[in-house]
């Protein structure tokens, strides 16, 4: 796997966790700062 390949996973891993993380996270604690 050549690192142009880990940087997309990588990439669809952290618009997964953010993903996750704003439908998780209350309205509210999100005007504290998105990760």
């Amino acid at each position: 796997m050549n690192k142009g390949e880990l940087m997309k996973i990588c990439d669809k891993l952290d618009c997964d966790i953010g993903d996750l993380v704003h439908h998780v996270r209350p309205v509210e604690e999100n005007g504290r700062g998105n990760l």
